[in-house]
């Protein structure tokens, strides 16, 4: 891991989770779909009530990590900046960003082709509209959702619901199912991540390059009635889902395909 600046154990980010993260893959030093992750940080930092770095910090941030070749994961970090002691934040912040350099998951490429298992899990999302959609610093449901997965060998992910038992999404992706020929992906008004490929997809049905998508509550006992499942995330880009629980999908469903095929021409997958 190759990490430019170190944390100052005052920053707010690291005291309280007091900022918002962007996790990119980068393929030769190019960062794949860097503005639509800058935009979502910026309305992050927006929600949370203070300004983002200025794109100059950011670029001056990001640029040691470019002369990597080949593929990486680069994570961009904004936080509030330096505070006392106390949740109270200063009227006046003076906003950090941080960015870091990661290996290429190894075994990502075999998951793309060959679909991955998937179970439900007791973990739970909480409902907080105000921190749904973007990428705060606070992940511990998602810690916890991971503790959990790692006690079922073989089990690659896992599907999280909300509080009233609604499937979210997965532990760190979300999830796209075909329901009676139509793709149909959870709403998330209430809590989980509007992830940069889910509203891809949902800007290219919008204009007409994609089949419709339905985005609504979704049950977990409607998984089960599903022709395809799959999941999407910026950096494992979509992943078939071939197992939950004892019911059993196709890999390259045609719906999954065609998302697949429409977002490789826009360059989002690494």
């Amino acid at each position: 891991m190759k990490v430019v600046d170190a944390v100052p154990l005052d920053d707010r980010g690291f005291a309280y989770g007091d900022g918002v993260f962007e996790t990119m893959p980068q393929r030769d030093g190019v960062l794949l779909g860097l503005e639509r992750h800058l935009l979502r940080l910026r309305l992050g930092c927006e929600r949370l009530g203070f300004e983002a770095p200025a794109r100059a910090r950011i670029d001056a941030a990001l640029a040691p990590l470019r002369a990597r070749a080949g593929r990486a994961v680069v994570k961009l970090v904004a936080t509030r900046g330096r505070g006392g002691r106390g949740y109270r934040p200063s009227s006046r912040p003076q906003p950090a960003v941080y960015a870091s350099s990661h290996a290429w998951p190894d075994e990502l490429d075999a998951q793309r082709s060959r679909g991955i298992e998937a179970k439900v899990l007791q973990a739970r999302l909480v409902d907080n509209p105000s921190l749904a959609g973007f990428k705060h610093l606070n992940r511990l449901e998602q810690v916890l959702a991971s503790i959990e997965l790692a006690r079922t060998p073989g089990v690659h992910e896992g599907l999280v619901t909300g509080t009233d038992g609604r499937v979210v999404c997965a532990v760190m992706a979300n999830l796209f199912l075909v329901l009676g020929g139509q793709l149909v992906t959870p709403c998330l008004r209430r809590c989980g991540v509007d992830g940069i490929i889910r509203a891809a997809i949902l800007d290219l049905s919008h204009e007409g390059r994609l089949p419709p998508v339905t985005v609504r509550d979704v049950g977990v006992d409607e998984i089960e009635g599903a022709s395809e499942v799959f999941l999407t995330n910026s950096v494992r880009g979509l992943l078939p889902v071939r197992r939950v629980a004892s019911s059993r999908f196709p890999v390259d469903g045609p719906l999954l395909a065609a998302c697949r095929a429409a977002l490789e021409r826009l360059e989002l997958l690494a």
